[in-house]
């Protein structure tokens, strides 16, 4: 990520997952070298998360489990860190899931905070409407990258994503327009919205719908 984004960002990799230290999240925007290059912050995106599949212990998280942190409390920290960088026209983007919106029998706890995250959004977006400044989120489906790999068992991995109605899981490149989208001037008018990536037809599997050509578009909202 910080080789494609070249002389046009700074890539800031944020404190480890099971921490919540917020002089650290607050170094992050503060360090003078980085936003002196860029004269100011104006693209924030917040794509950092974790979860686990619990099965029959999917309502067991426990108090150390640092999803909430992770997912949702250092988001709320790194956006109040930095908010004093950025002006009217800026883009705060923060990232979601699927699962929010199709609920997920095994990550339980993991749907609740990228469910938090849209309540967040929309909140934001809210109270930064007479500054200009505006708060959009992505909720992404099923994504291909290193991270699942890392963090599923190979069995798991047979066949991931392919249960899609595009019959194979995204790319990256496939959600990185959304981020840019938002973060452009094209996005002018979207406040508290949120750009879903993955297909209408799983939505519909999943719910168990049986499309009649009716307009279901409303149900994404």
């Amino acid at each position: 990520m910080e080789s494609s984004m070249g002389e046009h960002g700074v890539f800031k990799p944020a404190p480890g997952a099971q921490s919540q230290n917020k002089p650290g999240l607050e170094s992050i925007m503060t360090e003078p070298s980085e936003s002196t290059k860029l004269e100011g912050l104006h693209g924030f995106a917040e794509y950092a998360g974790s979860g686990k599949l619990k099965g029959k212990n999917a309502l067991i998280t426990g108090g150390d489990s640092g999803i909430g942190r992770t997912n949702i409390i250092q988001m709320i920290a790194m956006a109040k860190f930095a908010l004093p960088h950025m002006t009217r026209g800026d883009s705060i983007i923060n990232t979601s899931s699927v699962v929010t919106f199709r609920g997920s029998g095994t990550m339980v706890d993991y749907a609740a905070t990228k469910g938090a995250i849209i309540g967040f959004t929309r909140s934001l977006a809210t109270h930064l409407i007479p500054k200009g400044i505006r708060a959009n989120a992505v909720a992404p489906g099923a994504i291909y990258t290193p991270i699942q790999v890392d963090t599923r068992d190979p069995q798991q991995m047979e066949g991931w994503g392919h249960k899609a109605g595009l019959g194979r899981p995204g790319e990256p490149s496939e959600v990185a327009t959304s981020f840019v989208f938002l973060a452009s001037a094209d996005a002018s008018l979207y406040y508290g919205q949120v750009l879903h990536c993955y297909t209408l037809g799983d939505w519909i599997v999943l719910q168990g719908v049986v499309s009649t050509g009716r307009d279901v578009a409303g149900t994404f909202f």
